[in-house]
């Protein structure tokens, strides 16, 4: 009845990481908008993901032995290679604003002049695994521990990938030792739950899924896959009681439904399942939709349209969580301030659509800080507060028009 499945969207991997201070101190380092290119045309891979990471160079291990220690870093930093810190810098840049291909692109120059560089191979372990590169991420998580092996810590995205590769023991194991040294990490007690489950260990999944819930109480996904380990183990009522829950945090996901289903098939309530089957089917068309926007948006994030086609998908099914999340993604698909002003707008209309007032809110005071300038934005934004009653905001708002209009004198 499981269904294999990669980890879901709330267990990507965060660097867990602070820079060392050598490597906040780099001086007219660029910026990752400034030095990211447009991606490779769809259908051709980009020069990044074609070279492998065991092609990079080796190096002396022992060189970087202190790399984690205060005290060398101002010797090390006087050590490494002209540009090593000015690309570490745009790489780490690239990643944050989700520019995957260039970031791995820039991570291969600093490997080629500081073979084994300890900061280079850990963000490309992570970006390796969002590029769904699981073997390469295992590699380069591998090089990383290869010359810091007192940092598994930072090193949970390499459990992830093992567990992409269906590698469940290994990523049992390994998110294990994590949890020795950080144990207040909802992603890593979940990745370490979802590979109990993947080797037919319910009842230690549930455990695990019991402290995701403990550190995140409205965590849908976990919710989610609670049902689903209690249905495995043929719990039925309790599986349909936590889909329910399930389905109230995370609308737009049809997986609670189909767990529903099941489990009310299985308790004889037929009537009722083939209601959760209907909308079961209903939602997994629009997740189909959002998985292949998003698979397109992996590669080339600058995409604004696409984007936008992201967050009607997530209005489509009542999602705010959706929502929220695919807003993000178009405001990372554009980088100058009129876009910035415009995405402010649509965020505005997109939550008034949705009659979410205090997010709606929000939007527009993002539209007060983005679009100084716009006089048609300050237009709608004296309506909007008027209609809210905020009535100091809409005469500033309507102040402001007229002050660009040039109607105000």
């Amino acid at each position: 009845m499981l269904r294999a499945r990669v980890l879901g969207c709330a267990a990507l991997v965060l660097l867990a990481w602070s820079l060392p201070p050598l490597l906040c101190a780099a001086s007219a380092a660029p910026t990752a908008q400034s030095g990211a290119r447009p991606g490779a045309p769809l259908g051709e891979l980009p020069a990044a993901l074609t070279r492998r990471p065991e092609d990079l160079p080796g190096a002396e291990p022992e060189r970087w032995a202190r790399f984690f220690d205060p005290a060398a870093q101002a010797e090390i930093g006087r050590s490494l290679a002209p540009g090593t810190l000015d690309g570490m810098t745009f790489a780490q840049a690239a990643y944050g604003q989700g520019l995957f291909v260039p970031a791995l692109e820039t991570l291969h120059q600093v490997l080629t002049r500081e073979p084994d560089f300890p900061p280079a191979w850990l963000v490309a372990g992570a970006t390796y695994w969002r590029l769904r590169r699981y073997g390469d991420a295992v590699h380069a998580y591998g090089r990383f521990l290869a010359v810091a092996p007192n940092q598994v810590a930072r090193t949970h995205g390499m459990g992830h990938a093992l567990y992409g590769l269906g590698r469940f023991a290994d990523a049992r194991e390994h998110y294990q030792r994590v949890l020795a040294e950080v144990t207040d990490r909802a992603e890593i007690w979940r990745g370490l739950a979802l590979a109990e489950l993947r080797l037919g260990n319910g009842e230690a999944a549930l455990g695990h899924l019991d402290r995701v819930l403990e550190l995140s109480p409205d965590d849908g996904d976990a919710l989610t896959w609670r049902a689903e380990t209690l249905l495995e183990l043929e719990r039925f009522d309790d599986a349909l009681a936590e889909a329910e829950r399930a389905a109230a945090l995370a609308p737009g996901d049809p997986r609670p439904r189909w767990i529903a289903m099941e489990s009310l098939f299985a308790l004889g309530r037929d009537d009722e399942a083939e209601q959760r089957q209907s909308d079961w089917r209903r939602l997994d068309r629009f997740a189909s939709q959002r998985r292949a926007i998003e698979a397109r948006l992996l590669l080339e994030p600058r995409q604004p349209l696409l984007a936008r086609q992201l967050v009607q998908n997530a209005v489509d099914v009542g999602d705010r969580g959706l929502v929220r999340a695919a807003l993000e993604r178009l405001r990372g698909a554009g980088t100058t301030a009129s876009f910035h002003c415009e995405t402010s707008q649509f965020a505005l209309e997109t939550w008034l659509s949705l009659g979410a007032d205090q997010e709606a809110r929000v939007a527009a005071l993002d539209i007060e800080r983005r679009c100084a300038s716009d006089a048609s934005a300050w237009q709608r934004l004296a309506l909007y507060w008027s209609v809210l009653g905020d009535a100091d905001r809409a005469a500033e708002a309507q102040r402001r028009y007229l002050q660009l209009t040039g109607k105000g004198h």
